[in-house]
């Protein structure tokens, strides 16, 4: 088994044997030096070089299959079902951070950016209303309940929020449709 191992760095043949042991010592240094750099290269990240070369041919493959009807026939990640609940949630948040911006000085581009996020929260409060009035008929007395108490934490949250704007960027009949309308 050494002899076969060490066959291809090694002559063996009777040439060999009349040989010079240098000869054969410089051979079994030319072996131990290529298994230790084989070793090194395997524990040190030469195996994670190897890895990404494989991942590599890997995306060259898939990029080559890649069509258009792949592209455009392609589902996303299901998304979560937005409940009342979850709607709900996120106004109030939302409207929460429109409040602490506003009471810490905010500049005339962050009121402005406050106004637009009121806006897209006032949005969500409309769908939120459109969804349990839809989903209403079909739920038992509990959830009716919840999504009704849903709505009105958004309603409340987002009031609070419209007081929190300066009057000249409110939305609506009191904020600066109504001051256009004196001048």
């Amino acid at each position: 088994m050494k002899g076969a191992l060490l066959g291809f760095l090694l002559p063996a043949g009777p040439a060999a044997q009349a040989g010079s042991h240098d000869a054969r010592l410089l051979g079994m240094g030319v072996a131990v030096a290529a298994l230790l750099v084989i070793v090194f290269v395997a524990t040190t990240g030469g195996g994670r070089a190897l890895r990404v070369l494989a991942q590599v041919g890997r995306t060259a493959h898939r990029t080559r299959s890649l069509t258009p009807e792949k592209i455009i026939g392609y589902k996303g990640p299901a998304r979560v079902e937005e409940t009342p609940d979850l709607i709900s949630h996120r106004i109030v948040e939302r409207s929460e951070q429109i409040r602490r911006a506003l009471a810490a000085r905010p500049s005339e581009t962050e009121v402005t950016m406050c106004a637009m996020g009121y806006s897209a929260c006032a949005d969500d409060l409309l769908f939120l209303s459109q969804s349990v009035d839809q989903r209403a008929p079909t739920s038992g007395p509990i959830r009716r309940f919840r999504m009704r108490r849903a709505v009105r934490r958004a309603t409340g949250s987002l009031t609070h929020a419209r007081k929190a704007l300066p009057a000249h960027t409110r939305p609506g009949p009191l904020g600066a449709d109504a001051q256009e309308g004196r001048s």
